[in-house]
């Protein structure tokens, strides 16, 4: 599996893209979060493996309103494949809204099937060659967590909040945690933050951890100290620039 970070920014970040990141198998393409600018930074990706499944972890704009830009692209190249729009809610509505407002009319003229899926908390589904669980997290809108299943290799990508109990469930034993990290220290009932990604890198013995999602003010107290942060004993830290990939 290869996971590319097409962005690692906030919603309104100024140097980097929306948090959005791209799950590549032998099998096609898999995105995790389509905002504002994760599209622009789909498309150079687009072709190399047919993009199977858009994720939302929920519907704030920096997560979900690049897709009308990709169900356009694929319109104009004549796509023909389905494509499967998935979440923690029923997405179908708000993704047809959106299509529609962006280009009045296109949910009609589609020549491919947009299929959606809700993965409900606390179910495990199999679909697109992957196993899909989902988890409520705490933000100030609707929110889930994912775990994703590749054979012996799993991932969890948070999307905004601070986990619950039943996404801390989803956290353990995954080779790879995605997890915002908004600010340097809890100041947000709606964000989690570094500090609190390190505790809980410690206390659930996470492999692999890398830090998204941060404002421009922890950025630049990062860039300040040279991103000198104490990595909790056994996991690998990873603060990712746009583009950066990793393989598993």
């Amino acid at each position: 599996m290869k996971i590319i970070f097409l962005g690692t920014g906030e919603a309104s970040d100024k140097y980097r893209r929306n948090t959005s990141v791209l799950l590549e198998n032998d099998t096609g393409h898999h995105l995790l979060d389509c905002g504002f600018s994760s599209a622009h930074a789909y498309l150079p990706y687009d072709g190399k493996r047919k993009l199977k499944t858009i994720w939302i972890s929920h519907f704030h704009g920096d997560h979900f309103f690049g897709i009308p830009q990709l169900i356009v692209h694929y319109y104009m190249n004549r796509r023909e494949d389905p494509i499967t729009i998935c979440s923690g809610t029923d997405p179908q509505e708000k993704i047809i809204k959106a299509i529609d407002l962006a280009y009045p009319g296109l949910p009609e003229k589609l020549p491919f099937k947009v299929e959606f899926k809700t993965i409900a908390p606390g179910e495990s589904i199999s679909f697109n060659d992957l196993e899909w669980q989902s988890a409520p997290v705490s933000h100030a809108e609707s929110a889930c967590g994912l775990r994703v299943k590749s054979g012996d290799f799993s991932l969890y990508y948070s999307g905004d909040g601070k986990p619950t109990l039943e996404a801390v469930k989803l956290i353990k034993k995954c080779n790879l945690i995605i997890h915002e990290a908004y600010s340097m220290s809890p100041t947000k009932l709606s964000h989690s933050s570094i500090e609190e990604c390190l505790l809980w890198a410690e206390e659930l013995h996470m492999q692999n951890l890398a830090l998204v999602h941060m404002n421009g003010q922890t950025r630049e107290v990062l860039t300040a100290n040279k991103n000198d942060l104490t990595s909790p004993k056994g996991t690998h830290l990873i603060l990712p620039e746009d583009g950066d990939t990793m393989e598993f």
